[in-house]
């Protein structure tokens, strides 16, 4: 495999950062289409298969998108099944507030949905919430039979996770607070990061699903 090398001087304020329509409209139609590229950026994962605090150091051994501790988010494809498994082992993913539209700038279409999620420790009632965040963004019903006139052999959405403040002090104030996450503070978490004027040198990985690669 060649490697390609991201250098170490790069332009103050580089970061990957997609908007929604760019999440939906084209890495998430270029999955589902198949599109394997030679170098992984969102990488497959199942991430219900793992806890939240434990998807970073995955995202960062795929992924050719530099670590920033100063920006705690990630992404990641993840299968769509007809019933979405949202457990974990040591806790669930609770959807929060109303499903968002995601619009195409160039005509105003709907092209994607948004949910949002919050990670709890522990099942049922007693589950306590976390700043463990996911955006997950989804393709329209109609968008999929454009792509596909048949039924699509694999569908996909998207995961941005998101970590929104000190762990070690969530859970006093949430006990506080019933166990609550306030639905306005779910975007507003992360700030830019104080950016030096380089980042380390990332060399560029294949993405790869259950140990092979694309």
């Amino acid at each position: 495999m060649a490697t390609v090398i991201i250098p170490k001087n790069l332009p103050i304020g580089y970061r990957f950062h997609p908007t929604d329509e760019e999440l939906v409209d084209h890495y998430l139609k270029l999955k589902v289409l198949g599109s394997r590229g030679n170098i992984c950026i969102i990488p497959e994962v199942d991430i219900c298969k793992w806890e939240p605090w434990e998807l970073p150091k995955i995202f960062e051994e795929k992924s050719i998108v530099p670590p920033d501790d100063k920006v705690q988010e990630w992404w990641f494809f993840c299968p769509q099944t007809p019933r979405i498994q949202r457990s974990t082992p040591l806790g669930f993913w609770k959807k929060t507030g109303i499903d968002r539209t995601i619009k195409a700038g160039d005509r105003n279409r709907e092209i994607g949905t948004k949910k949002t999620l919050v990670f709890h420790r522990g099942h049922g009632k007693r589950g306590i919430g976390t700043k463990w965040v996911i955006h997950e963004y989804h393709l329209l019903t109609n968008n999929l039979n454009e792509l596909f006139p048949r039924a699509p052999t694999k569908n996909y959405l998207v995961c941005h996770l998101k970590h929104q403040g000190n762990e070690e002090s969530d859970f006093s104030a949430q006990q506080l607070n019933g166990g609550a996450i306030s639905s306005m503070d779910l975007d507003s978490g992360l700030h830019q990061p104080e950016h030096n004027n380089s980042f380390p040198e990332v060399r560029m990985k294949k993405c790869s699903v259950h140990g092979h690669s694309l």
